[in-house]
């Protein structure tokens, strides 16, 4: 939106200052409480690192590998939309976990990100992509705990049986869009078994928001 309204008024503008308007305007406008990534991701397009620092502070650092890694990439990923529906700004205000772990379970999730990020920088094998999903998800229901529901554990489970190595509820949890690992030989079976979850097509932009104007 922001975008298109620059492009309206002729103002060019760079992926980091979208990305911080973006940021400002749901939290100061809208008083809302949400996360950043999804507005960097949307500015900058790709798959990155992004570190957030003190304060307001945030970089980003793409990932780059071959075109043929990226096709054995999305042939894994299966995007479904479960039709469980949940607000985001409602369940971020319940991410609040009093545990002598938090500390530990916060860096480990810090650590996957860097694993993952050093995964596919050298090409890696995609194998393990599964089983980092299932362990980021078990540490979001531990610090996340209030948007685990049954409905959410049972898709979720569903996926399992029915041949995903891998899953876990994307955003805040509570519902949503779910991503699966799944070989690419079972993909098309998986989908059949999920209905009447809706699959969404995913394939990997490397250009975030753009204009025609």
């Amino acid at each position: 939106m922001i975008h298109a309204l620059k492009a309206l008024q002729g103002v060019f503008t760079n992926p980091k200052e979208m990305a911080e308007e973006a940021i400002a305007f749901e939290r100061d406008k809208l008083a809302e409480t949400v996360c950043s990534q999804d507005q960097i991701t949307s500015s900058y397009g790709g798959i990155n690192l992004l570190k957030f620092g003190v304060g307001n502070q945030w970089s980003v650092e793409p990932i780059i590998f071959s075109p043929k890694y990226n096709q054995d990439f999305e042939s894994c990923l299966v995007l479904l939309f479960s039709g469980i529906k949940r607000i985001s700004p409602v369940f971020s205000n319940f991410f609040s976990v009093k545990s002598e772990n938090m500390s530990s379970l916060m860096f480990r999730t810090e650590q996957l990100a860097l694993e993952f990020f050093a995964l596919l920088s050298k090409e890696g094998s995609l194998d393990i992509v599964g089983e980092m999903l299932n362990e980021s998800w078990k540490i979001k229901k531990i610090l996340h705990p209030s948007t685990i529901t049954e409905s959410v554990e049972e898709f979720i489970q569903t996926g399992i049986e029915n041949g995903a190595i891998g899953g876990k509820a994307l955003g805040n949890g509570g519902g949503g869009f779910f991503p699966f690992w799944v070989q690419p030989n079972l993909k098309e079976d998986f989908i059949k078994k999920m209905f009447p979850s809706i699959n969404v097509p995913v394939q990997i932009s490397l250009e975030g928001t753009t204009r025609t104007l």
